[in-house]
Order: C-alpha cells, then sequence, then structure tokens
C-alpha cells in the first residue's frame, strides 16, 4: 500500500492538485478554454446552427489576446497530465478550441492564427463529408464542407494546430448504447490518427452531450483529455474528462470576448 499510494510521482500528483484547487479557488480565475465552430467572410456563408463569426472579427479577437499577452497551450502541451503547467507564474494561457472540422478552419481560421503565432485545437468529423446532423433536420439548414483527409493532414502539419476526435457522424452520445458509442469514438480516433500520422490527445463531445460511458470510453481509447460545452467543474484540472468551455457566438464582439477570458467569467456567471 505504501509503495502504491506514496512514490514520489504520486505524492507530486497529490501536492499539484492540492495546490491547483487552492490558487484557482482562492484568485476565482480559471485559464479560458473559448470555443469556435465556423469562420466566414461574406455574409452569404451565414448559417444557423453551428455558430459563425467573420473573419476580420476573429482577426480583431486574435489581435487583442495578442495585445493582453496571452500565449495559447492546446492539449498536446498537457499530454503528460500536467494541468499545472497552465498556472506558470508570470504567463497568461488560453485555450482555443474549434468544432467540427469546417473546411474554412484551413481556409480562413489557419492564416490568421499565423499571423499571431498562436495555435488551435481543431476537432473533427470523419464519417461525413458535410453537416448532415444540422441539414437532415426541419430548418433544413444548407450544407457546409468538411474538410478531406488532404485538408486534415495540412492543417495538422502546419505546426499551429492540434487535431482532435469528435466522433464519425456527430450524434448526441448520450442517446446511444455504450457499444454504438465506441463504435463513433474509436473509428473516427483511428481514422484521424492515421491521416495525421501521430496518437491524438483529445476528444470533443459533439453537442457537449455525453454520459458516463462516454467519458469512460474516451479514457479507455487513450485520450487524455475530453472537452465538453457548458458542463463540469469550473475548475479545469478536476476532472480531465469533462473540462468546460465557453461559446464563441456570432454578436461575440471585442469587448464580448475581453469579458469572456478575463479569468473569472465563469465563476461570475454561475453566481447569476
Amino acid at each position: 500500500m505504501i509503495r502504491d499510494n506514496y512514490t514520489l510521482t504520486n505524492i507530486v500528483d497529490q501536492v499539484e492538485r492540492v495546490y491547483q484547487d487552492i490558487y484557482v479557488e482562492k484568485l476565482r480565475r480559471e485559464m479560458p478554454v473559448i470555443m469556435y465552430h465556423r469562420f466566414i467572410d461574406n455574409d452569404e456563408d451565414k448559417n444557423v446552427f453551428a455558430p459563425y463569426i467573420h473573419i476580420d472579427m476573429f482577426d480583431k479577437h486574435l489581435a487583442m489576446l495578442k495585445k493582453q499577452g496571452f500565449e495559447t497551450l492546446t492539449f498536446e502541451d498537457l499530454a503528460d497530465g500536467r494541468t499545472i503547467r497552465r498556472l506558470e507564474p508570470g504567463k497568461r494561457y488560453i485555450m482555443i478550441t474549434v468544432d467540427d472540422g469546417y473546411v474554412d478552419n484551413l481556409e480562413l481560421m489557419l492564416p490568421v492564427l499565423k499571423k499571431y503565432g498562436f495555435k488551435a485545437t481543431v476537432y473533427v468529423v470523419t464519417g461525413e463529408t458535410f453537416n448532415r446532423w444540422d441539414v437532415e433536420t426541419e430548418q433544413k439548414e444548407r450544407e457546409l464542407d468538411i474538410m478531406n483527409a488532404e485538408q486534415i493532414r495540412e492543417l495538422s502539419d502546419s505546426g499551429y494546430v492540434e487535431i482532435g476526435g469528435h466522433t464519425l457522424t456527430h450524434p448526441r452520445l448520450s442517446t446511444l448504447s455504450c457499444e454504438q458509442q465506441k463504435h463513433e469514438i474509436a473509428t473516427n480516433k483511428k481514422e484521424l490518427e492515421t491521416i495525421i500520422g501521430k496518437p491524438m490527445v483529445s476528444f470533443a463531445y459533439p453537442y457537449g452531450d455525453h454520459n458516463e460511458e462516454s467519458k469512460q470510453l474516451a479514457e479507455s481509447l487513450g485520450y487524455a483529455y475530453a472537452v465538453a460545452t457548458d458542463s463540469g467543474p469550473l475548475k479545469f484540472h478536476q476532472d480531465r474528462f469533462q473540462i468546460r468551455r465557453i461559446a464563441v457566438f456570432p454578436k461575440t464582439d471585442v469587448f464580448g470576448l475581453w469579458r469572456k477570458v478575463r479569468g473569472n467569467y465563469l465563476f461570475r456567471k454561475m453566481k447569476k
């Protein structure tokens, strides 16, 4: 029992968890993890469901983050499980995440990331060529292209983007059986890792929807982290398989984003 529980590694892990708990609770501040979906460069590309942002506003977002002294982390940077790195003294970190894997992520987003030297994590669906999950609804969303293998590889090889898993067909995982969930998550992971030529570190639940089986599967299939949307602890390190994110919407201007990334946004929001 002593050997299993009191190794140097276990002791360091316990001390780091306590430190993170106290640090974040005392300051009521946490590293923001923000969530985008689509990027457009003209009003004709607006859609109903997947929140979009005009690429000019995205440029302004990153300019503000740069001016405020932010640096970006991806989950690959925390692949060793040392979440305490986000609290490094003298640093101000943020995570930029992007869901679904639309072609505009490569064509519009990537050049802006390069311009500011920022990194992002893009979660990609591999079993669809377009946003079927939104198109086949009563509202009849128009079709939006999902990246193909060559485009995914180009985005990954840029050095500015971590590719993450996002299932085959973008289902609500909590409505599926355990075997169906496993097929969606595992096959998507295998396909993406074949494309990018390396293991993936993080996964995003479509719609943020999941149950305990989803979390257990993400971990057992080899992911180190999984992100939700508006669920999960306020403290990043407390549940690596239900990390809470802050959504960016079409009307999120520079001031709106500044409010969301100050560090205490979620703490103030949960008080209301």
